[in-house]
């Protein structure tokens, strides 16, 4: 009920003009001279409506209301606006402003006109703006919306056929359930033969306008919410939809049929919520005093009639049992909420009854009737669990409803003590679960902070997500260059000899899909789920598991799969977004690892060819000299030179020399071992180091090069018919040999190898 009103106006006539009118009505009345003011009365005061003008010199009347949702001021509000105002008026009505009014002839009336129609509804306006805040809210702080409990049917109406194609997709993309109509009265045929949880009408209509459409949905008592189509500049139209109880509406400009989808579904959420309200009032409203059902065990027929007429005229509802087995028997088949038991009985008495009670496991709150100095039998019949006794005394009929209603509420209270106790222990778990999340997902984010190598963050990764979700088996895989198939790069559970040989394509199975889709797959039970139908292998063992993608920004490089939940358990959603927390602070480990790597490779490779540079060469001879000195191991050393490269240079120009080095460059990589470490040296000469090979070893492998090199022809169209050869001289480490001498004496070999006449090998000795 309206009583007290704050009037906000800069006006000090206007707020006068208002004031009287509404102090004439009875109305308790309070002024503000600015929007700043206002703010500071709400905040000490109570008050049942704001009027306040959309004009005033320090914030106008939509940043005043604004700022009275950020604060979670839950006051209706209706809004002054001058002449030809109505796309203030339309965005007032859209922030939840009970109504406004226009500044001209009489409008005093017609603010008390409007404040007597809408006292009945002000509360469920206050509702509307605490969800659409609670979205708002929502969204700032998770990035995304409310789920609607069910698959939505919404009805689009609009004449063209464009926009009812561009929004029916719009909103299937977005899992909802549409149905079209080309006019109002096709939509009118529909929503009276079909059900719909939402209609998105267009105004303009060549039969009937939208506004017409929602008059004769309210005229037929429909229960259908409605958004509003406008194109720009209708705000007019847009308040008149509002007054006749359209939720919202969306005005059609660019990017209109982007936001539509979230326009839908933050009203259907809206909508569904306070449905849910007004059913709950309903039933407050419908539920009548259930009266409790009291038992009463005494094997006097006098003492029980006696009682269950008193209980009566009480407004409880009774039974009866004239013996301990009776009563067990009733209890056993029966719903009762408490039951008076005499001790005194003569197939059990009542200690045993009580006993046999709490045998059975029943939660039945019992009172105990004794004689006259049985305290001890009190005292029993407490520490078996009875609530309270009462003494069979002069006049004790009268003690019993009392005590009846005082233990009811008490064994009320310790019932609700332990479901409030279960709610603690519940709470305090996921708080300890929580924490324990929290705590892992702070080692794992400190572990990617300060690790760059790829390999050993992906295993801690792995390690802590299984550790966290309890799971026992985690996989990391990663998408390959081209695109086209996921590896597996970090297991935990998962056998290591098989690792190696799993390679699932985009696309398929489940990991393919959630890397092609980008989105996350949760299943329950992977044997039922619809997706994929997959038939459980024996490595699924609880059927339950969860995929999410790693994402930069919005590229997929790999996935997260865990399965195999410890304790036989299903994961859960939270356990999803969990991992997806995880996810995507793993990307961004993988993709910094990735940058460490090349940067680290740039300065160990040569540009042009790919293969290592002569420093990283430096580098690995001298390690392995230090190597062989110490465990007594050799290898071979050699050095390829392309023969005559000078004249392809001067022949076909530099650009083809480059790509005749980067061509003998791959035919080399292609014909040695694994072990084997190719350089750049400079120039056109490459060094070839070999280790655990002797020179006799190595002369095979120089013949297959050289023999490689003299069979290949260039794909090129200008170096098709060039025919290379390379000179190769090597050299066996042998005993104290320096890095300076190694270097010599390989280069003896290769040049001794350019006297024989090019396009051969020279094997290094002291006798040369």
């Amino acid at each position: 009920m309206i009583k007290k009103i704050l009037v906000v106006d800069d006006s000090h006539l206007v707020r006068k003009v208002v004031g009287d009118a509404l102090q004439d009505n009875n109305y308790t009345v309070d002024v503000a001279s600015c929007g700043g003011e206002c703010l500071e009365k709400i905040a000490h005061n109570e008050y049942d409506l704001a009027i306040i003008d959309y004009l005033m010199p320090d914030m106008n009347g939509l940043e005043v209301f604004k700022e009275m949702n950020n604060r979670k001021y839950d006051l209706p509000v209706l809004m002054l606006t001058g002449e030809g105002s109505e796309s203030v008026a339309a965005e007032a009505m859209k922030l939840g402003v009970l109504d406004y009014v226009i500044k001209k002839d009489n409008y005093s009336e017609a603010v008390i006109k409007i404040i007597n129609e809408t006292a009945s509804v002000c509360e469920n306006i206050l509702e509307v703006r605490r969800l659409k805040r609670e979205i708002q809210e929502g969204v700032k702080k998770e990035g995304q919306r409310p789920e609607l409990p069910a698959k939505n049917r919404v009805l689009v109406v609009d004449d063209s056929y464009l926009v009812r194609m561009m929004v029916v997709d719009a909103l299937r993309d977005n899992k909802f359930e549409v149905d079209a109509a080309s006019c109002g009265s096709e939509c009118l045929e529909k929503i009276a033969r079909n059900e719909y949880d939402l209609a998105v009408v267009d105004y303009q209509m060549p039969d009937m306008s939208g506004l017409e459409v929602l008059k004769e949905i309210n005229n037929r008592k429909l229960e259908l919410p409605v958004i509003m189509l406008t194109g720009e500049g209708s705000e007019e139209i847009a308040v008149q939809a509002m007054k006749l109880g359209a939720m919202d509406y969306a005005t059609k400009d660019i990017g209109y049929i982007q936001i539509l989808p979230d326009i839908v579904r933050d009203n259907l959420y809206i909508y569904t919520t306070m449905a849910k309200l007004a059913g709950r009032e309903k039933e407050k409203k419908e539920i009548v005093k259930v009266k409790e059902r009291i038992l009463i065990v005494d094997d006097s027929l006098t003492a029980r009639e006696s009682l269950k007429c008193l209980l009566i005229s009480e407004e409880y509802e009774v039974d009866t049992a004239s013996c301990g087995s009776e009563c067990l028997e009733k209890i056993a088949h029966s719903k009762y909420d408490l039951a008076v038991i005499d001790y005194h009985m003569p197939d059990m008495n009542g200690l045993e009854v009580l006993t046999q009670i709490y045998t059975m496991k029943l939660e039945l709150p019992v009172i105990m009737l004794t004689g006259k100095g049985s305290e001890e039998v009190a005292v029993q019949a407490m520490k078996l669990g009875a609530l309270d006794y009462v003494i069979k005394a002069a006049g004790y009929l009268e003690l019993v409803p009392e005590n009846i209603r005082r233990n009811l509420k008490i064994f009320e209270m310790k019932r609700e003590k332990v479901n409030l106790e279960h709610k603690l222990y519940r709470k305090n778990k996921e708080l300890e679960n929580r924490i324990h999340q929290l705590r892992v997902l702070s080692e794992i984010s400190k572990e990617i902070e300060e690790n760059v190598d790829l390999k050993s963050t992906l295993a801690v990764i792995v390690s802590k997500i299984s550790e966290l979700l309890s799971c026992a088996r985690v996989t990391i895989m990663l998408i390959d260059k081209q695109r086209k198939y996921l590896t597996i790069k970090a297991a935990k559970g998962f056998p290591d000899e098989k690792i190696e040989k799993v390679k699932v394509k985009m696309g398929e199975h489940i990991s393919g899909h959630v890397a092609a889709s980008g989105e996350a797959v949760f299943i329950p039970n992977i044997e039922e789920d619809a997706r994929f139908m997959k038939r459980n292998e024996e490595q699924y063992f609880t059927k339950s598991l969860i995929c999410v993608p790693l994402k930069i920004r919005d590229s997929v490089i790999g996935v997260i799969n865990v399965n195999n939940k410890h304790s036989n358990e299903t994961f859960t959603i939270d356990e999803k977004d969990i991992l997806m927390t995880i996810a995507y602070n793993a990307a961004i480990a993988i993709e910094k690892s990735k940058y460490y790597e090349e940067l680290k490779m740039a300065g160990v490779t040569d540009h042009l060819t790919g293969l290592y540079n002569r420093r990283h060469f430096y580098d690995v001879l001298d390690m392995e000299i230090e190597k062989a000195k110490r465990y007594k191991t050799y290898f071979s050393l050699v050095l390829i030179d392309i023969d005559d490269f000078k004249k392809i240079n001067d022949s076909y120009g530099h650009q083809q020399g480059d790509e005749v080095l980067m061509g003998i460059s791959r035919l080399i990589s292609q014909s040695i071992r694994k072990p084997d470490i190719l350089s750049r040296y400079g120039g056109d000469e490459f060094t070839l180091f070999l280790p655990q090979t002797t020179v006799d070893e190595a002369a095979a492998l120089l013949e297959r090069i050289k023999s490689a090199v003299e069979r290949h022809s260039f794909s090129s169209d200008i170096l098709n018919d060039l025919k290379l050869t390379v000179s190769l001289g090597v050299v066996g480490y042998e005993k104290e040999m320096a890095l300076e001498e190694l270097l010599e004496c390989v280069d003896k070999a290769l040049y001794m190898a350019k006297q024989k006449g090019k396009n051969n090998y020279f094997i290094f000795s002291r006798d040369m």
